[in-house]
């Protein structure tokens, strides 16, 4: 079982292998400081040290320069719903800016989430997470065949509820929705 000296076991404890290595850990030249530990800013700047962050923005999932309404403020949240260097925002996005201004007229506090850092599907758990139980999904197709596509969610989480409306039923749209609305404030009252 003993393992004899020769390449594998020498005794300079220059490999893998042998015992008595040098560094153990992660003692190799790696930058592990945080920003707490430097006296001030200019150490730590010299330091050559630097938060990590991916090529999308901070690793925090914080959105730089991006500013959204708090949640309770909004009825309904309009999601345009294109991909990224399709040259779809062109039609989509003046269709959803419409949408916004006839729910506005409507008396419903609307706003189109057009964050390029966040996918549709973090958009849809985002907003249900922040108590917005209504959401109007716009993509190409919706904007082909001029109708709205109105989400509603009983529990963050859960499958929403999906109903395609025309642009001309509109007005039924909205009626629905301040109808839910009506009904959540009931409930809240109740408890």
């Amino acid at each position: 079982g003993i393992r004899k000296p020769g390449k594998w076991n020498d005794k300079g404890g220059n490999n893998k292998w042998s015992n008595d290595r040098k560094h153990s850990g992660r003692d190799d030249g790696h930058k592990t400081r945080d920003r707490n530990t430097y006296s001030n800013e200019k150490d730590f700047k010299r330091s050559g040290f630097q938060i990590r962050t991916s090529k999308f923005g901070p690793r925090d999932n914080s959105v730089s320069n991006f500013h959204r309404p708090p949640a309770s403020s909004l009825d309904v949240v309009v999601i345009p719903i294109v991909y990224a260097r399709s040259g779809q925002k062109e039609t989509v996005y003046p269709y959803c800016e419409r949408c916004v201004e006839m729910l506005g007229e409507a008396g419903l506090r609307a706003w189109m989430d057009n964050d390029k850092h966040m996918l549709v599907g973090r958009k849809f758990n985002y907003w249900e997470f922040a108590g917005v139980k209504h959401r109007i999904e716009v993509g190409v197709s919706e904007v082909e065949h001029q109708n709205y596509v109105l989400a509603t969610v009983t529990q963050p989480g859960q499958v929403a509820t999906k109903e395609t409306f025309l642009k001309e039923d509109f007005g039924v749209m909205v009626a629905k929705i301040k109808q839910m609305l009506n009904q959540q404030e009931e409930k809240k009252l109740k408890k």
